[in-house]
């Protein structure tokens, strides 16, 4: 079930908690993850992931385009920077990460990731949520990365422990504790006084009325196997029922 109320909103109404607040480092750091973001985006990577999403909900989809095409042009005249994020290829890529259960420097050490991913899920399944619901407000900026904000969990902070506990999983990323959708990167090197303007953008994007994109019923999570780190090369993936509200 999806929702978008119409008005102000704040996420109290659903009792849920969301951060959309930037990240700024120095300029030397935020050059450094700039450069290093590229690389890794040129880099082919393999694994085993579970997320929600990959695609998002049309109307999810529909709203993170929108407040794309308002931030960039936010950007656009408070920088003069025509180019400066390049948002992802795909919006039917875009996804919440919940686990990554086999990262890529572990991929060669198991038979079957897929079987084995699978294999854990069902091990967890007993104490997962039912279903949960999720919010989806703002554009941030973190680490280089621009990403939607997705509100706190308790459901999902759970699901991320408990297979985080189960033996062979790898290790959860630290940039996965953080709920985003990443939809897009800053696209080249930060010059002096752009820092500045970048940071009053984003602070400004804070109180748009029109950051708010809508909520998310969950009731499944989709496990996939890519090709790389963005999923916008799946080689295979499965929808994985959350048990039910009777368990």
């Amino acid at each position: 079930m999806l929702t978008k109320p119409v008005g102000k909103f704040t996420f109290k109404q659903f009792g849920l908690n969301v951060s959309t607040r930037s990240s700024f480092q120095s300029l030397d750091r935020l050059n450094r993850d700039i450069a290093t973001t590229i690389a890794s985006d040129n880099n082919t990577r393999r694994g085993t992931t579970l997320v929600i999403g990959c695609p998002l909900p049309e109307l999810i989809l529909r709203g993170i385009n929108s407040i794309q095409a308002e931030l960039g042009q936010r950007i656009k005249a408070a920088t003069g920077a025509e180019n400066l994020v390049r948002w992802r290829r795909s919006l039917a890529a875009l996804h919440l990460s919940v686990y990554g259960l086999l990262n890529p420097a572990e991929f060669a050490g198991q038979p079957s990731p897929w079987d084995f991913s699978l294999a854990c899920l069902e091990r967890v399944r007993s104490a997962l949520p039912a279903q949960f619901t999720i919010a989806f407000s703002g554009l941030s900026l973190r680490w280089a990365g621009v990403a939607v904000g997705v509100s706190d969990s308790e459901e999902l902070t759970s699901v991320r422990d408990t297979i985080g506990n189960l033996p062979g999983v790898s290790p959860i990323k630290k940039g996965a504790l953080f709920n985003k959708v990443v939809v897009g990167r800053l696209d080249r090197p930060i010059r002096g006084r752009e820092v500045a303007l970048l940071k009053q953008v984003f602070a400004d994007f804070e109180d748009y009325e029109g950051r708010f994109i809508g909520t998310q019923q969950v009731s499944f999570l989709r496990l996939i196997q890519y090709g790389d780190e963005h999923l916008e090369n799946v080689q295979q993936f499965s929808d994985f029922p959350l048990r039910s509200a009777d368990v």
